[in-house]
């Protein structure tokens, strides 16, 4: 199992500290996303990426989960409106982004992430 399926959280300003309950800081500091992409920072000797390459990271795992969401989820919401619909879009996405993809692809990209 790589560092980031194991990652606890990352303290409020980014600065590397776990919260060892296994959630973002109450303050709101670091959240998901953050703690996904910045989980190598927890280190001496380790930098956060660039934000172009967190960028870009996000948006390799966000295109894919959000064609197939809008493929094959959408499709059938046609009876709701637009916000509901949207919604249901990224109540679905968002959790598969954070707990699957982004795990997933920050651990095949670390050395590109850092480099």
């Amino acid at each position: 199992m790589d560092d980031l399926a194991c990652q606890k959280g990352v303290g409020g300003a980014g600065d590397g500290t776990r919260t060892g309950h296994g959630h973002a800081p109450p303050d709101g500091g670091g959240g998901l996303v953050r703690t996904a992409v910045h989980a190598h920072t927890r280190g001496a000797g380790h930098r956060t990426p660039p934000r172009w390459k967190q960028a870009v990271t996000i948006w390799l795992g966000f295109f894919p989960i959000s064609l197939l969401v809008a493929m094959f989820v959408t499709p059938r919401l046609t009876a709701l409106d637009v916000v509901t619909r949207t919604a249901v879009a990224s109540l679905i996405t968002t959790p598969v982004m954070v707990f699957v993809v982004l795990p997933f692809l920050t651990g095949r990209l670390r050395r590109w992430l850092h480099s």
